[in-house]
């Protein structure tokens, strides 16, 4: 498959079989990729936790925190928690960055494309109990819990259309 055709393939599921587990080889196989993802620095800040079985189920539930969100992640078999030091910055011009959300993004990114190449379906979380995640799996005070993506075989087919603004309102071109 070709990026772009990953790239169409990728969506934010919110349906999957409760029934049929990843097989964890696959879910390996995803964060070995994300580990080869740009991040600043070369810093490697990131932490992965790979949540299946009971630890899934725990999880799914404190990305429920808010009401009415991600009621959804009780059919998810899979989440890979995405964690990275408190303060890691880079200067630009003496000016401090703060470059972990980011770096936390781009390997969301990468896991998300991975599982569309294995076939996989995945929604990135951004909103889940962080204390709660962070007492379950035993993360490091000083560390933050920026996000989960759920990971497994959805319900329906992608559908490989994207509703998106037109490029000309999204792209300027500088020359």
């Amino acid at each position: 498959m070709t990026l772009n055709e990953l790239a169409l393939r990728r969506e934010s599921c919110r349906a999957y079989l409760a029934d049929k587990a990843v097989p964890h080889e696959l879910l390996e196989d995803m964060i070995k990729t994300a580990i080869l993802s740009p991040n600043a620095g070369n810093g490697q800040s990131w932490r992965f936790y790979l949540c299946e079985g009971e630890t899934a189920k725990k999880v799914a539930s404190l990305c429920m925190a808010i009401p009415g969100n991600n009621t959804w992640a009780p059919e998810c078999p899979a989440f890979i928690v995405i964690s990275s030091a408190e303060k890691v910055s880079n200067a630009v011009n003496g000016k401090p960055r703060d470059l972990r959300i980011a770096d936390a993004g781009i390997a969301a990114a990468y896991l998300s494309l991975a599982a569309a190449e294995k076939g996989l379906d995945t929604c990135i979380i951004g909103s889940a109990d962080e204390e709660g995640v962070k007492a379950l799996l035993g993360v490091a005070p000083e560390r933050r819990v920026h996000l989960i993506v759920a990971v497994g075989y959805g319900k329906e087919a992608p559908s490989l259309k994207k509703d998106r603004l037109p490029y000309d309102e999204l792209v300027t071109v500088c020359r």
